[in-house]
């Protein structure tokens, strides 16, 4: 039985396809190794709404044909701040099409979580990038707090939280798992600079903490995560679709 669990599983997160959403320029941060302002960005612009239910169409109907699933990462800039933010959720909630939000902390509310979770929000991600002094260094002051403070909230909604940071030689020595973390894994390569390298992931649970250590190699073309982890043994690396 337990074989059999085991592969329904591993089948079930295949159905799907997943589609990473740009829906708005505008943000309240403007973080050092973000790539719309990286730089500057004279006109901050947003997805408007009879675009979005194209796109949406567009792919509900490639996913018909390709026998998948959709399933939704919206982002931004905070995707919160898109003037028609609730209209664009509402098109996803026809379809019954869940979705995670990639996110800042700042707009976070109770009732605007229970909202999210009607709304067929699965996941929202925020970010750490370090200690609190690092953090709001490359975000924004007070960040940092807030986004440790939001995750309550977040879970208290029954959404499921992830924590991704982007790794560089400014944190490296910084990166430790929030208490929580049960999934950490690697995600992509991202040379962007010298001093941005990659990113990586927590999903938070509440239950127990683990962390970390990714090496960083570089070289004059590009910065390589390396592949060693360590981790402790409740830990798991988190499926790739």
């Amino acid at each position: 039985m337990r074989k059999l669990n085991s592969f329904t599983s591993r089948t079930r997160i295949m159905e799907y396809f997943a589609f990473q959403w740009h829906i708005t320029d505008s943000c309240d941060q403007r973080c050092e190794h973000c790539y719309i302002f990286s730089e500057g960005h004279p006109k901050l612009v947003e997805m408007p709404l009879g675009r979005a239910q194209q796109v949406v169409d567009d792919c509900v109907e490639m996913c018909r044909r390709m026998e998948r699933l959709p399933y939704f990462y919206i982002t931004g800039g905070d995707p919160i701040l898109h003037s028609r933010f609730w209209d664009i959720l509402a098109l996803l909630q026809e379809r019954n099409i869940p979705f995670t939000i990639l996110g800042n902390p700042f707009h976070l509310t109770d009732e605007v979580c229970r909202r999210l979770k009607e709304y067929g929000c699965d996941k929202y991600q925020l970010s750490i990038d370090g200690m609190r002094e690092t953090h709001d260094a490359i975000r924004k002051s007070g960040s940092f707090d807030t986004t440790v403070e939001k995750i309550a909230v977040i879970r208290r909604a029954g959404i499921r939280c992830a924590v991704m940071t982007t790794v560089s030689g400014t944190n490296i020595r910084e990166i430790l798992s929030p208490s929580g973390a049960t999934v950490l894994p690697a995600s992509r390569k991202a040379p962007i600079s010298s001093r941005w390298s990659t990113a990586i992931f927590w999903n938070v649970s509440g239950r127990n903490s683990s962390s970390t250590r990714i090496p960083v190699r570089r070289s004059t073309s590009k910065i390589t995560c390396g592949r060693s982890f360590s981790m402790r043994k409740d830990c798991s690396r988190y499926p790739k679709g």
